[in-house]
């Protein structure tokens, strides 16, 4: 799976050139080490085989050189110095008989060379180191072990190495803060983006917005004015219709009141009470769907929000549904956990929520049910909640009745699918959560609407 992070693809961009040219420093820089190394070892190899030359020359050839006189020779006392005195023709004289001989080489410079020697690593030197006749065809051999050699060469590649790998990892460093800085405007705008509710399309500003993201948050505001632009198209069309099924839908039922009034034929009775029944239901709807309009309104728009008496609008709504109640044979009641209940909104929205929840449960619950419109507190949330014993709702349905036009499947009640829909959007508009759970008694359900005490206005 590609990775399409801009800043990792920023560093993987970044390292190739610079791990390429690190490992190009990296040999020129271990070829400098070395070649430097080796020839300020070779001309140290050098004087100590002059000052053992000198020593020889000084003294019986075939004498041993004292250990005191080869150590002080030594700058490393880890270092081991050895030495041969050899005929060109491989005869052995003196000193470590093992060192191999080396006679072909060109006698007019000193030969140089690196060599194993009992497991350790040996640079040595073999030239002339007499000058008298009697002796010119001798050659010395010096083989200094290459401690101090390889320290001074790991010291040197280090210098050298180390200083361009902090490069690297400093440059990776600036390069990620750099890109984390210059993106910064661009979670500040996905931010902002996420935090909107579905229905904010206000447009985003680009005070901040680097020109490179402009084009992106230009495209954005005009996807979210033509999708505003359609959803308020998509609104007048349904305000329209619903106001223009108004009146024709008063006008049916005010002569289908009359003609229930002048008929006595108890057939024409029936079919005009089922008339009427299916035009109370599309007037219902036709409500729904405005009220539908105007909370869907509130979440895009906005509104003034002003104190409301919560107490007080709950008694009110209560009473007006306690006739529809008793006719259905269901118990409405009002549950006062608190006696002064505040919250700051839209008075006719907080209605048309409360509404909605009775009108839900007295429509789903069956003769003989209880219904309890329930207000109460805590720390930090005014709590609105009605509780039924009536069917319930499943568990795995308890979001998707939130939604538009569904309803539970196999559901006998003529419901529209549309009041649960208004609680939502009216909750959102003010900040609210819904939840949806068993009721209080284990069965049926109880829908509570918890408002924040304490809310950011908009």
């Amino acid at each position: 799976m590609l990775n399409n992070s801009i800043k990792r693809q920023l560093l993987s961009w970044l390292m190739f050139p610079l791990i390429s040219l690190f490992i190009i420093f990296t040999l020129i820089a271990y070829y400098i080490t070395t070649s430097l190394t080796i020839a300020l070892f070779d001309r140290q190899l050098l004087n100590i085989a002059s000052l053992i030359a000198i020593r020889l020359n000084n003294s019986n050839l075939y004498n041993k050189i004292p250990a005191e006189f080869m150590n002080s020779l030594l700058k490393n006392p880890q270092d081991i110095l050895l030495y041969k005195l050899y005929s060109i023709d491989g005869f052995y004289l003196a000193g470590e008989k093992d060192l191999p001989s080396f006679t072909h080489f060109d006698y007019k410079n000193p030969f140089l060379k690196s060599i194993n020697f009992h497991g350790k690593k040996f640079r040595l030197v073999v030239f002339f180191p007499f000058t008298k006749l009697k002796n010119s065809n001798l050659l010395l051999e010096v083989a200094l072990s290459t401690n101090e050699s390889s320290y001074i060469a790991h010291r040197l590649f280090l210098l050298f190495i180390v200083p361009q790998l902090l490069l690297i990892v400093c440059s990776l460093i600036v390069v990620w803060l750099a890109s984390v800085k210059s993106l910064e405007s661009l979670y500040v705008t996905s931010s902002a983006i996420a935090k909107r509710s579905s229905t904010d399309l206000r447009p985003l500003s680009q005070e901040m917005v680097p020109q490179e993201i402009k084009p992106l948050v230009k495209a954005l505001n005009d996807l979210f004015n033509r999708i505003e632009s359609d959803n308020e198209s998509r609104e007048r069309f349904i305000a329209n219709a619903a106001h223009h099924l108004r009146t024709p839908l008063a006008l049916i039922k005010t002569y289908n009141d009359l003609a229930l009034s002048y008929s006595s034929d108890e057939k024409i009775n029936s079919a005009l009470l089922n008339s009427q029944d299916g035009i109370e239901k599309m007037s219902h709807m036709v409500k729904q769907l405005l009220s539908l309009l105007t909370s869907e309104s509130l979440n895009q728009k906005g509104f003034s929000r002003a104190e409301i008496n919560l107490n007080e609008l709950a008694l009110n709504t209560v009473s007006k549904f306690i006739p529809l109640a008793i006719s259905k044979n269901m118990d409405l009641g009002l549950e006062e956990k608190s006696g002064s209940l505040k919250i700051f909104g839209l008075a006719q929205s907080i209605i048309t929520l409360m509404e909605n929840l009775i009108h839900n449960s007295l429509t789903y619950c069956q003769s003989g049910a209880k219904i309890t419109l329930i207000l109460e507190e805590n720390d930090e949330e005014v709590i609105l909640s009605v509780d039924d014993d009536g069917p319930g709702i499943p568990i795995d349905q308890r979001d998707l009745v939130l939604e538009r036009f569904y309803r539970i499947p196999k559901s006998s009640a003529d419901g529209t699918g549309l009041g649960l829909s208004i609680v939502s959007e009216i909750a959102k508009a003010h900040q609210a959560n819904v939840s949806i759970n068993t009721g209080i008694s284990g069965k049926g359900v109880k829908i509570a609407v918890r408002f924040k005490k304490k809310i950011s206005v908009l």
